[in-house]
């Protein structure tokens, strides 16, 4: 009896092979696609649009453009790193942040994610008085399309204070001018647990060797002004003129830190 011929060997093995090396290839990819950053918000189609109506609203209910030299392909990127509060919410009860460009998500301590999970309620504090006023706002900029000069408190999501100034506040209508969200505009905020201008800015007292730093200084100034006048300049040359203003000017310094040494 003749022997019956086997199968090719590792046929199987070499089908299975594939098929895992397939699959390999696919895991990787997702692994890769996970580890991948997240496209910049201002990339998204749906970003980019809703840049423009912010745009477009704003300098309807303002007369004023919210930047200027803006061109339509940059414009969600301008919009989303400017040097400015900008964020939007929906319509409804209880809106929820449907927009944040970059520096506002710095000040309240979001991510893009998180920012689309938050009622705007949220961005101030749960005392009365302070929802209160944010209420206040949006219902002026609801009744008149815009509240300017606005101010008041707001809360990061960790729980620093802030105060905003100068906001704009505006209502966004649809293309039936049905109202679909707000928007706020602000230029000029602080937190609360940071020092006054005024005391950021505290000079430090003199010393002696400040003092005598402006005296050499203006010594070394009248120096100059001889050599000028030992080369035959007259007092009313331009170059003398300059410099014995300048003398003058270092004079008057130097008698307000001998004053504020005294004090």
């Amino acid at each position: 009896m003749a022997k019956k011929k086997g199968g090719k060997k590792g046929g199987n093995k070499k089908g299975g092979g594939a098929l895992g090396d397939l699959l390999k290839k696919k895991e990787e990819a997702a692994q890769e696609a996970a580890a991948a950053p997240e496209p910049e918000p201002y990339t998204k189609a749906d970003v980019v649009m809703h840049s423009l109506k912010l745009i477009e609203t704003y300098k309807k209910a303002t007369g004023e453009p919210l930047l200027t030299g803006l061109d339509i392909s940059t414009a969600a990127k301008a919009l989303y790193e400017a040097d400015f509060l900008l964020l939007s919410h929906g319509s409804g009860d209880n809106p929820h942040f449907d927009y944040a460009n970059k520096k506002a998500l710095e000040v309240f301590e979001m991510t893009w994610a998180q920012m689309q999970e938050t009622p705007s309620s949220k961005s101030a504090a749960d005392a009365a008085e302070i929802q209160e006023d944010r209420r206040r706002a949006l219902a002026q900029a609801e009744t008149d399309g815009v509240c300017k000069g606005y101010s008041g408190l707001r809360v990061s999501t960790s729980g620093r204070e802030f105060r905003i100034e100068d906001g704009v506040i505006w209502t966004l209508l649809g293309a039936d001018d049905q109202k679909v969200g707000q928007a706020a505009f602000v230029p000029k905020w602080k937190f609360t647990d940071e020092p006054d201008d005024e005391e950021a800015g505290e000079i430090a007292a003199p010393t002696h060797a400040d003092l005598e730093a402006a005296e050499a200084a203006v010594a070394a100034q009248g120096e100059k002004i001889r050599e000028l006048k030992s080369q035959g300049l007259g007092n009313k040359d331009p170059d003398v003129l300059a410099e014995v203003e300048l003398l003058l000017e270092m004079k008057k310094s130097l008698e307000e830190l001998a004053e504020k040494m005294d004090a």
